[in-house]
């Protein structure tokens, strides 16, 4: 039912967008159907031996992909690994927490010159400014997460002689994982922005690279392509990671409810 409903918004938007783009009559705001069908001539009229897939999915959309779940993959990896050792060591918190937060609070874009000027206008650039950025939330949420578990669990699980290893995998990372998969969530959405912007910025390919270039010689149909493309890519991603979290906290939300 729920899957109905979430399709028949979709098709309701989708066609108050036809209407309002027919009646508004702008360039700059074409109708929906004239986008789909520009996106199917860019990424889906290819041979069938290829699936339908066109050169420009893999010059421009898996390397915007590689991009943005590499560089958030390097940044989780990362965040965990030091988020469960700041949370585990109590006090070093309150002396690294200020450092951090103003890590945290510097506009990301700002610091893609510094980016360009350690690695030049490379992949290693395009990844690593996406998972230095990507990284704050994940590590703040996780260290977070793990200050957040029970003493009495940590107690018990001494009590019962877990080693330190044991209570680290049975106690306090699946206590943490509910927050932990809070900043994967902010992640996510943000490593896709600023893989974006820095194919913006310092790009050869990829799709904001290829959205850019279209403003540029006012190929206004490509525009509006690339931004659905970009909704596409997000949607699937989050939907990807949902599904990982609905599996792996399973026993979270079963607990929550017997609980109540």
């Amino acid at each position: 039912m729920r899957g109905a409903l979430s399709l028949a918004v979709i098709l309701a938007a989708g066609v108050v967008w036809q209407a309002a783009a027919v009646a508004i009559d702008s360039p700059f705001f074409p109708p929906l159907l004239d986008v789909l069908g520009r996106a199917r001539e860019n990424w889906l009229s290819g041979p069938v031996s290829a699936l339908f897939l066109t050169q420009a999915v893999a010059d421009d959309v898996l390397p915007s992909l590689v991009r943005a779940v590499g560089g958030w993959a390097l940044a989780s990896v990362i965040g965990i690994v030091l988020g469960v050792l700041l949370g585990m060591v109590r006090g070093l918190d309150s002396y690294l927490m200020p450092l951090l937060e103003f890590m945290r609070a510097i506009p990301p874009p700002v610091l893609i010159p510094l980016f360009l000027i350690l690695f030049g206008a490379t992949e290693t650039m395009r990844i690593s400014f996406v998972a230095f950025a990507v990284m704050w939330p994940i590590l703040l949420n996780t260290i977070t997460g793990v200050q957040a578990v029970e003493p009495t669990q940590l107690q018990a699980g001494i009590i019962f002689r877990l080693s330190a290893r044991q209570r680290l995998m049975q106690i306090v990372l699946p206590s943490a994982l509910p927050y932990i998969f809070t900043g994967l969530r902010i992640g996510l959405s943000l490593g896709l922005i600023l893989m974006v912007i820095s194919e913006m910025v310092a790009g050869v390919n990829g799709v904001g690279y290829g959205i850019l270039t279209a403003q540029r010689s006012f190929d206004i149909l490509n525009v509006w392509a690339g931004i659905i493309l970009l909704g596409l890519m997000g949607y699937a991603l989050s939907v990807g990671l949902q599904y990982a979290e609905s599996r792996l906290l399973r026993w979270h939300r079963g607990s929550k409810k017997r609980s109540v």
